[in-house]
């Protein structure tokens, strides 16, 4: 084997274990929940928000509550807490394809998922302050 190869060879097979270490470091949140608690906007969340489905796919959000929305979703465990990005696949009027960035954390069957409405700013922690942020804590079934 040429060294050309040989270097060729070695690179594909760290980009291979590269990806491989970040699928086994992926935080899976696929599942159905409900709604422990939450935050919208700084007010506490209630009423029908709290009765809703929350069911978490490979790739999406579907939640079915006093509105439906399906929401995709990408997630990179890059950095601590994980990173995810949101997208509005399905919604009210006037909501298809707002993005939002976020972070999430599972622990056990609860989970975590913080995001902010400000174009390109992400939530730092899990604090409930932060004024444009979303902050829900949801139990797996």
């Amino acid at each position: 084997m040429t060294t050309a190869r040989l270097a060729i060879s070695m690179c594909l097979f760290a980009v291979m274990m590269a990806s491989m270490a970040e699928e086994k470091n992926a935080v899976s949140i696929v599942g159905e929940y409900t709604l422990i608690s939450g935050k919208k906007l700084g007010m506490k969340v209630d009423g029908a928000a709290l009765k809703g489905k929350y069911i978490i796919e490979k790739d999406k959000i579907i939640i079915e509550s006093e509105t439906k929305f399906v929401i995709g979703y990408k997630i990179s465990t890059k950095a601590k807490p994980a990173h995810i990005d949101l997208e509005i696949l399905e919604g009210p009027e006037g909501t298809k394809g707002e993005k939002s960035l976020g972070i999430v954390e599972r622990t056990g069957d609860d989970l975590k998922l913080a995001y902010s409405l400000e174009k390109g700013m992400r939530p730092k922690d899990f604090d409930e302050k932060e004024a444009m942020s979303f902050l829900f804590k949801i139990k797996g079934k």
